[in-house]
């Protein structure tokens, strides 16, 4: 007699990664765009060790590059919450938002933090230098939420991708990866010469 089983994966952490998400004239100008914000603004302080971290209102900037940037990025946190919670019924929320852009040299990263107070956070990659192969250099970190993972058996290693307690991403030029602004993280330190450009976000869904 076949069995009947119904699967479902208990506190879900999801994870979206868009490639080849801008067009390459839009990612040109933005890159620019970038620098130029960093040459009229001082920039501020926050997880950032070294490199320049802009203020957070990238979504007012009357720049093309910006406003195209940021349409793409509310279409992406759309299709995300609605494939998280299919039910959702956007026409009923309203999105608070708020970015900046990071440009990180030799030896930059990012300590580990959360998003508090926001649904859906989120990085996009405008410039990458991956001559340092195979090594860690400039990987984003997720940590996993998971109390007591670490006392979980090793005995059977086909486990260990599912319940690895922290996952790597090696980032990918003109790529975004959405995912829940509770769900803490960090980058490791850039060890390549040459600048590396990230634009970060927060989305809130706030019924009107």
């Amino acid at each position: 007699m076949e069995k009947k089983v119904r699967i479902g994966n208990l506190f879900p952490n999801p994870l979206f990664v868009f490639s080849d998400f801008l067009s390459k004239e839009i990612l040109n100008n933005l890159r620019n765009d970038c620098y130029s914000w960093r040459e009229s603004d001082a920039g501020i302080q926050a997880t950032n060790s070294d490199g320049w971290h802009s203020n957070r209102d990238l979504f007012q900037r009357d720049e093309l590059s910006f406003k195209s940037l940021s349409n793409s990025i509310f279409e992406a946190c759309n299709f995300a919450a609605k494939n998280i919670a299919p039910e959702i019924d956007l026409s009923k929320y309203n999105s608070i938002s708020n970015g900046w852009v990071n440009i990180s040299s030799k030896g930059s990263f990012n300590t580990p933090h959360c998003h508090p107070g926001s649904t859906l956070s989120g990085v996009y990659y405008v410039q990458l230098n991956n001559s340092v192969k195979d090594s860690t250099s400039g990987l984003l970190q997720f940590l996993d939420p998971r109390a007591g993972i670490q006392n979980f058996s090793e005995d059977v290693s086909d486990f260990d991708q599912a319940f690895s307690p922290n996952r790597n991403f090696r980032p990918i030029e003109n790529s975004l990866i959405i995912f829940p602004s509770w769900l803490t993280h960090w980058v490791y330190p850039t060890k390549e010469e040459g600048d590396r450009i990230s634009i970060a976000f927060n989305l809130k869904y706030s019924l009107k």
